[in-house]
């Protein structure tokens, strides 16, 4: 088969859909590959058949720069379409991956934002004042929920994709050790201390869970959960889940605060207190040949600046 009519690009779209589902892609990555093919039938909604002849596919390339102005955008895109003509050709869809053909530019590496000290200053203030205005159990420990996952991400460095599946028995509260226990896809499991002082703000929040758990009559081993305003719903949080949430208590705060941002600060502050890079790459979970370049550029830039981000004298603040 040379070709493949358009009509027939959705059904295997769904079918590739189905498979990486299977295969344990998270819901946010199924949505980015939907995100993805709309984009790309976009492109063929002219053509009566896909022929990625060389003429089609710059046409393709020119269409992705005309539409997406960030090269990480593009590369995105790209990406996902090979796995789908990959999956095509493996089915015997297509004859070959013309996906190839097009030469993904360099991955453009912006300038770290991170979340200023004084931001970070307001926003564990807010959590606290959110706690004490708790009317119930609940909303205490969705509060108390916030704030862990604060800390996680602020003191660990984790990412959305690993905070969503941790577990309760992925913390370990020892007298004088605090480690959160990360357990990835493609490697062995490894630790991350966090400051011994969230003692009790973890154990808490593990208090109160136990109990709101029990008087719910459910029980779950996840570390968070997903409620609405009268009861939990169910375990676990989908990473879109744990950015939603900071973009809700963010916005009663001056500027917005992300886990992208605040796990920048988390980085920021490793390498201010001298923690060696391969470490600090071990509890990213980054690749040894990650470069941390832009980040020591941030921290040079900081100690010249007449308004520095203030994140060099950090101190600790224990929510």
């Amino acid at each position: 088969m040379n070709n493949l009519n358009t009509n027939e690009i959705l059904p295997y779209q769904n079918q590739f859909l189905k498979a990486y589902e299977a295969k344990g892609k998270s819901a946010n990555s199924l949505k980015c590959y939907r995100l993805d093919f709309e984009c790309f039938n976009e492109f063929i909604a002219n053509y009566k058949n896909v022929d990625f002849n060389n003429t089609v596919v710059r046409e393709f390339e020119n269409f992705l720069e005309k539409k997406y102005s960030s090269i990480n955008s593009r590369r995105r895109k790209l990406q996902t379409l090979r796995l789908f003509f990959d999956y095509l050709v493996e089915k015997k869809a297509y004859p070959e991956n013309p996906i190839k053909k097009i030469a993904s530019a360099p991955k453009s590496l912006l300038p770290p934002s991170p979340t200023t000290y004084p931001e970070i200053f307001m926003a564990q203030e807010l959590l606290k004042k959110q706690k004490n205005a708790a009317e119930n159990d609940l909303q205490k420990l969705v509060t108390l929920r916030n704030s862990v996952m604060f800390v996680l991400v602020y003191e660990a460095g984790l990412s959305v994709a690993p905070l969503a599946k941790l577990k309760k028995d992925n913390l370990y509260i020892g007298d004088n050790e605090i480690r959160v226990i990360v357990t990835p896809d493609k490697r062995d499991l490894y630790s991350i201390p966090v400051p011994v002082e969230y003692k009790e703000l973890f154990n808490e929040y593990l208090e109160l869970y136990e109990k709101v758990l029990a008087d719910s009559g459910k029980d779950f081993d996840d570390l968070f959960f997903f409620a609405n305003a009268y009861k939990i719903i169910r375990g676990s949080l989908s990473p879109r889940g744990i950015e939603d949430i900071f973009h809700k208590f963010s916005k009663e705060l001056p500027e917005q605060i992300t886990p992208k941002s605040l796990r920048q600060s988390c980085i920021v502050k490793w390498l201010a207190e001298k923690q060696p890079e391969t470490t600090i790459k071990e509890w990213l979970g980054l690749a040894p040949s990650y470069s941390m370049a832009l980040y020591k550029k941030y921290i040079d830039d900081q100690k010249t600046a007449e308004k520095p981000d203030d994140h060099l004298d950090y101190k600790g603040m224990v929510l």
